[in-house]
């Protein structure tokens, strides 16, 4: 990036930052921004699960909200970052309904060797014995190691091999398909009904 590009860029950034702490000190979120927004039905956003990440934290809203962009990206080349940032919101959202002083306070918890605070399964425990799930849901956490051994099997294709056309299909394919086993755990981990 040349200077002159370098500062086009930067001056748009500055307004873009200023335009959303004008409408944060006005009350406006990106949440509100989208609801009232003109827009055909999103394909890749799932409502119910927006709304449910809002109520918990604006930034699980607005993360859930980049991966929705992301899938509308047309020119997108590679989807490891994608993969990456459905990842760190399951990481986030288990922090925010589990934290370690919630969980550390369970009677069945005991601290792993290798690990600082609560496990993931430990804390999916938590948020399900808080929920009153039954023991269909608790096979979530059984299950919540899937979402990483996918994801770790899809960054591992993209670095090992050129970003080229004809992958960047197949790493959409495999990216949605995590997009949709993490919006799977979110209805059990946020207690949501299906309608």
């Amino acid at each position: 990036m040349n200077s002159k590009e370098r500062s086009l860029f930067q001056l748009a950034l500055g307004q873009s930052k200023m335009a959303r702490q004008s409408a944060a000190n006005l009350g406006i979120t990106s949440l509100d921004v989208k609801k009232s927004a003109n827009v055909s039905k999103n394909f890749y956003l799932n409502e119910t699960i927006l709304e449910a990440l809002h109520a918990v934290s604006l930034h699980l809203a607005e993360s859930y909200q980049q991966v929705v962009m992301d899938f509308q990206d047309i020119n997108r080349l590679t989807w490891a970052g994608t993969a990456h940032e459905i990842r760190e919101l399951l990481r986030k959202l288990l922090d925010e309904l589990a934290p370690n002083d919630g969980v550390g306070k369970q009677a069945w918890y005991s601290q792993h060797k290798d690990v600082s605070g609560p496990t993931q399964k430990q804390r999916v425990r938590f948020i399900l014995e808080r929920n009153k799930s039954d023991s269909k849901q608790k096979q979530v956490a059984a299950n919540i190691d899937l979402i990483d051994s996918i994801i770790a099997g899809l960054v591992r294709d993209v670095y090992g091999r050129a970003s080229d056309a004809a992958h960047s299909s197949k790493d959409k394919t495999e990216a949605y398909r995590i997009l949709r086993y993490f919006e799977a755990f979110a209805y059990d981990l946020l207690n949501l009904k299906t309608t």
